[in-house]
């Protein structure tokens, strides 16, 4: 059977992705996977067949281009959401080429490749949407993933709730002026909200397993399952200089690929850590300039990447904008998190980290020095973080996301044929 993912090109959907890509393979399909220049080198690496989407609008760099503003929260959202809509129309006639030499048996789609959607849709291509963070837009009683807001269960929370989720959902429409352009022309049904497709998907199946998420009102197809890591997909291409570690609690601080190009954030981490006994190992990316990096105070050990399952595996705390992947890995080691979230669905992530106990988080406008070093010697002092980071740690380990998440995908094409 040939089956083909539409995977957003940056690396935060890419490595889950193949992972996913890597499960799906053993039962011998034929896997293609169409995603952006900044895929190509990782997607063929794994030994997968790549094809290029809007190739001319995105070139490699492009996603870490999208990353060099300041922005944070809802402004920064809403301008990644419009910079993407501008590459739907050219992602749109790539995939429509694509099909036109071969029809796919089955397209299973990122669920921010909402182009993915819409082509499936025009040419009646059964489809599943993958989401790589929580299950958003089905319970307006849930608080926005776009907020850090506590769930609670009064009425003026659910009004607040109801109405919040109600401007969220009409900030993704807005943002989906080209995708809606070629609805209305195919007549289609428009695309509301933030999860168009679902009801017409096979199934919607995210990697965030059941026991992080609030308690909320799904639509029968929508699916948890578990982290999607595997270690052929994620295996170690960066060097360390292990050497150098100390033997003093390791604190380990990244910010990922969406805000790693905050050198103020990192260096009030590292001024945070000065005089407390422990080692902060901190991955800064290609962002920053290597002037920015002899800046940051103190003694860190500083690598612009590293790698980061292994020394998860070592660590006694996380300093994390959590972005989904990050902070599934660092709870998959039982490592607790000091949370910074920066924009999209990391306040919402931070919130339930907070609500399941496996830490704590502080918002942009509350970084300090002091807001760090306090924050992160209660969570280091406080063995409940740790505990309850472990007991979540042993849930996740009897759960094999990617495994779910085939099996659940071969069982509905079983259906389907």
């Amino acid at each position: 059977m040939k089956i083909v993912l539409v995977v957003l090109g940056g690396p935060g959907h890419i490595f889950p992705m193949l992972s996913l890509a890597n499960q799906l393979k053993m039962s011998e399909h034929e896997i293609v996977i169409c995603s952006h220049l900044d895929g190509k080198e990782k997607i063929e690496a794994a030994g997968f067949n790549f094809y290029p989407l809007a190739e001319i609008l995105a070139p490699k760099g492009y996603f870490n281009s999208m990353m060099m503003n300041n922005n944070t929260g809802i402004k920064a959202m809403f301008n990644g959401l419009n910079t993407m809509d501008k590459l739907r129309g050219s992602e749109i006639e790539d995939l429509t080429e694509f099909i036109s030499k071969g029809k796919p048996d089955i397209l299973i789609i990122d669920f921010l490749q909402t182009s993915g959607i819409a082509v499936a849709e025009k040419y009646e291509i059964p489809y599943f949407i993958i989401s790589l963070s929580l299950p958003e837009g089905f319970d307006a009683n849930i608080p926005p993933i776009a907020t850090s807001w506590q769930y609670e269960q009064t009425n003026f929370s659910k009004v607040k709730n109801r109405i919040a989720n109600y401007i969220f959902n009409k900030i993704f429409e807005l943002a989906s002026t080209t995708i809606n352009e070629y609805t209305k022309k195919n007549k289609l049904s428009k695309f509301k909200g933030i999860t168009p497709g679902v009801r017409n998907s096979l199934a919607y199946i995210t990697q965030v397993p059941s026991q992080f998420d609030l308690t909320q009102k799904l639509p029968e197809n929508v699916y948890y399952t578990g982290p999607f890591v595997n270690s052929l997909v994620r295996k170690n291409i960066f060097e360390f200089p292990w050497e150098k570690l100390n033997g003093k609690p390791i604190v380990y601080a990244s910010l990922g690929t969406i805000a790693n190009n905050k050198p103020k954030i990192f260096k009030t981490i590292a001024s945070a850590f000065e005089g407390i006994e422990a080692q902060l190992i901190m991955s800064v990316g290609d962002l920053i300039s290597q002037q920015e990096i002899d800046a940051i105070p103190g003694k860190p050990l500083i690598v612009r990447f590293a790698p980061q399952l292994e020394i998860l595996d070592k660590a006694k705390l996380f300093i994390t904008h959590v972005g989904m992947n990050s902070t599934l890995e660092s709870l998959r080691a039982g490592v607790p998190i000091l949370a910074l979230p920066q924009t999209s669905d990391q306040p919402g992530i931070a919130a339930r980290v907070k609500h399941i106990g496996v830490g704590e988080f502080i918002l942009s406008k509350d970084i300090t020095v002091e807001s760090i070093r306090s924050t992160a010697k209660t969570i280091l002092s406080n063995p409940e973080y740790k505990q309850k980071a472990v007991e979540f740690s042993q849930l996740t380990s009897m759960q094999n996301g990617c495994q779910l998440a085939a099996d659940i995908i071969e069982s509905k094409i079983l259906l389907e044929t």
